[in-house]
């Protein structure tokens, strides 16, 4: 059984990572694909630490982590989305469902890019 486990995690990842290269490329050119395998594996760790850990959360949490900063330092309202992870009671997907849906309405949809050189 954790062979089979390693091995869907293991197309999780791949997965996550194609996912990151097709859909936000500037991304994906600024990390490489070992930045963005790494970048992968943090956000996986770092979902479990909080108690995310079904694909459709972990992935979703990895999006807003590539695009809000990895301790979402570029988000609107951060504290706030902060608070809600760290939030002991409510289930993983509505946490980042209602992150997803407050920087959604507060950037208007629009993915920040980081320049390079910045931070």
């Amino acid at each position: 059984m954790d062979v089979l486990r390693q091995e869907r995690a293991l197309q999780f990842n791949h997965h996550l990572v194609a996912y990151i290269a097709a859909e936000y490329p500037r991304h994906f050119s600024r990390l490489g694909a070992d930045g963005t395998w790494a970048f992968v594996e943090r956000a996986i760790e770092g979902a479990a630490r909080l108690g995310i850990t079904t694909a459709g959360a972990v992935g979703a949490l990895a999006e807003l982590w590539l695009i809000y900063g990895e301790s979402l330092e570029r988000a609107p309202d951060r504290e706030w989305a902060r608070n809600i992870l760290a939030h002991k009671e409510l289930p993983a997907h509505i946490k980042v469902e209602a992150i997803q849906n407050r920087l959604q309405e507060k950037t208007g949809g629009r993915a920040l890019v980081v320049f390079a050189g910045a931070p």
